[in-house]
């Protein structure tokens, strides 16, 4: 794969570059993303990582076996460093090739068919209704902050059967684990309270896990 190169004119905007850093990227990456599609689909970012945004590229590489992710468990012990949250990902299926990967989606699918995910609709629906409420008098919400970050934490909680009294606390792991995945923008801090939160869930899941086996024992 050869990189494309983008030329301006003497007058023209500088080249495209994807700075995932960029104040302006955070506010709006849209107009950013247009310039990709247009001008350098396949786009060498400057931290030395390749941005594709034609679909068909998108597809071919998902596809193809030769792009794997044999070595992020690499790159996550030289960036995070050894401990939990290093431990946590080299497990989870999304950074897993085949064939563990197959072998996790076969056993995830199985608990979410269309029938048991219809099922889960009408408790769903008022978990979204307990989050919206609030906010009618309110006026306004932050949509991300207050409805579409809390609400999947929610009924991952409910799924795993954690305590109502630890879903706060299953939030906060969450989101700092979530953190250590923003690369660019990972610090020692960050890394430290993501290695916390991955302890933290770990222990928590192991923990509702075992209840989980007594009970139908």
């Amino acid at each position: 794969m050869s990189v494309i190169s983008v030329v301006s004119q003497p007058d023209g905007p500088s080249p495209v570059q994807f700075n995932p850093m960029a104040p302006e990227l955070i506010t709006d990456p849209y107009p950013l993303y247009r310039r990709l599609l247009q001008e350098d689909p396949v786009h060498l970012s400057p931290m030395g990582a390749w941005v594709l945004t034609r679909y068909a590229d998108v597809a071919a590489v998902l596809r193809d076996p030769r792009f794997g992710r044999a070595g992020f468990q690499d790159f996550m012990l030289a960036t995070v460093g050894p401990g939990p949250v290093q431990a946590a990902f080299s497990k989870w299926m999304l950074f897993l090739d085949p064939p563990d990967h197959s072998r996790l989606r076969t056993l995830v699918s199985q608990a979410f068919t269309p029938r048991t995910v219809e099922g889960m609709r009408p408790h769903i629906q008022e978990l979204v209704d307990g989050l919206l409420d609030p906010i009618q008098d309110a006026g306004s919400m932050d949509l991300m902050e207050q409805f579409a970050y809390p609400l999947p934490v929610l009924v991952i909680c409910e799924m795993l059967g954690v305590p109502a009294e630890d879903h706060e606390q299953f939030h906060d792991w969450s989101f700092a684990l979530a953190l250590t995945l923003d690369f660019p923008l990972l610090t020692p801090e960050i890394a430290a309270r993501g290695n916390e939160a991955a302890h933290g869930l770990t222990e928590v899941t192991t923990h509702v896990g075992v209840s989980s086996r007594s009970e139908r024992s």
